[in-house]
């Protein structure tokens, strides 16, 4: 009778140890939803691109901003086709300016003018490692494969932690 149980007893822990683990699965696929100022953020991490904004999405924050918006789940110009990452400063008189600039290899040269100055999609956001740093006007095509956002209110520290970010392709 002991022997009986022991097995049963087993079979139980074994089962509820898989029911656990498909459970620790189901929840790291499902995205993390949290409410902030009544707005529910999708705490999903945003890989490094440039999305379209969408009715159903990912709502995210501006960055250093009180605004939100829904964006695409997925990117229309992708980290993935990024091929060279760059600081790029510039004195004027009337200060510094720090511009991070992405150059992307043929596909996502060609992904970025697809997705940019199209009319169906009257704004773009840019998102740079989790962070959505602009909502913009999409007015204008880019076929060079080269765009460069600027990076004012960031510190050193932050600035380099993007670049970093877009090198590991997150």
């Amino acid at each position: 009778m002991n022997r009986y149980c022991l097995v049963i007893f087993l079979i139980f822990i074994s089962a509820c140890s898989l029911n656990s683990t498909k459970t620790v699965k189901t929840r790291t696929a499902k995205s993390n939803i949290i409410k902030v100022n009544n707005k529910l953020l999708d705490s999903t991490y945003m890989r490094t691109g440039f999305y379209f904004l969408a009715e159903k999405g990912i709502i995210m924050r501006l960055d250093k901003s009180n605004k939100f918006y829904t964006i695409s789940p997925s990117p229309f110009a992708s980290v993935q086709n990024i091929s060279t990452v760059k600081i790029e400063k510039t004195r004027l008189t009337t200060g510094e300016y720090t511009d991070l600039c992405m150059i992307f290899d043929k596909i996502g040269a060609r992904d970025l003018k697809d997705g940019t100055g199209n009319p169906l999609h009257p704004e773009i956001a840019v998102v740079v490692a989790n962070r959505l740093l602009y909502v913009v006007k999409n007015t204008i095509s880019f076929k060079t494969g080269v765009m460069c956002v600027g990076l004012e209110g960031y510190s050193e520290e932050e600035i380099e932690e993007m670049r970093q970010a877009i090198d590991m392709k997150r």
